[in-house]
């Protein structure tokens, strides 16, 4: 139970953060920043998601071994 309890909880953060990135590119364009300076807001987000969903990747591929 613990596995899938940390899926929801990874699951939960990814959501998180893909809005915080939503909301960072609407805030961008709004201001109207240059390409550059979107990019280079919004790289460390999408790293960090990258790296979540590899985690709940992993966590899926562990509970699929057990189920």
């Amino acid at each position: 139970m613990l596995q899938v309890e940390e899926l929801v909880a990874k699951e939960k953060e990814m959501q998180e953060r893909l809005m915080l990135k939503h909301l960072t590119v609407v805030d961008c364009f709004e201001k109207k920043l240059s390409q550059k300076e979107v990019e280079n807001w919004v790289a460390p987000h999408h790293q960090k998601f990258a790296a979540l969903r590899r985690d709940v990747d992993d966590l899926v591929e562990i509970i699929d071994e057990f189920c």
